[in-house]
């Protein structure tokens, strides 16, 4: 697993994630992986992942290939993307549809715009945020910093590096260096 967080203040949304990678027992140190970031750019959001690193690859073909299908206006609008999306993962990404009830789509997601904050889960259900929230391993650290770090005089900048910073070196998933996107 890994952190992505994103945090909602003053005007500006901002989003940050760990770069640990591994592969089974092997770790990909982010000073040798090009592409240790989990965040992934769109035109209306930005995306962070956690959980298989295949969808690192998956989802920046999405971003590429795809933006089209992607429209975080709102909750259910969030929703009907991720149902366009499925269909792309499966016949076109070959991705097996997992959950326990639903043919989820396996991805873990954290969604910031300039207006909210979403997370999907892995079966597609999708939860909207005021605030800030985190994914992944170390998520009970990042909100617990994110809660005692909020109601402060930091920016949004400032919180999101904080928290990346004390989950990196609390959680056993977690390794900086640490990637933040700013979205104003």
């Amino acid at each position: 697993m890994s952190i992505v967080i994103a945090v909602k203040k003053q005007g500006k949304t901002v989003i940050g994630s760990d770069s640990k990678c591994s592969d089974i027992n092997t770790l990909h140190p982010a000073q040798e992986k090009i592409n240790s970031s989990k965040i992934h750019f769109l035109k209306h959001g930005t995306i962070g992942h956690v959980g298989e690193t295949t969808y690192h690859t998956i989802l920046d073909y999405l971003c590429l290939e795809h933006e089209d299908c992607f429209n975080f206006a709102d909750r259910m609008s969030t929703y009907k993307s991720m149902l366009k999306i499925q269909k792309i993962l499966t016949e076109k990404c070959l991705s097996l549809p997992t959950g326990n009830h639903f043919k989820g789509s396996g991805m873990n997601l954290l969604i910031a715009t300039h207006k909210t904050i979403f997370h999907i889960d892995p079966e597609r259900n999708v939860d909207e945020f005021s605030r800030f929230w985190a994914i992944g391993s170390g998520h009970s650290f990042a909100l617990g910093s994110l809660e005692s770090l909020y109601e402060t005089s930091l920016s949004a900048e400032q919180i999101v590096e904080q928290t990346l910073h004390t989950v990196c070196k609390y959680d056993l998933h977690s390794n900086e260096p640490y990637h933040t996107h700013t979205i104003d």
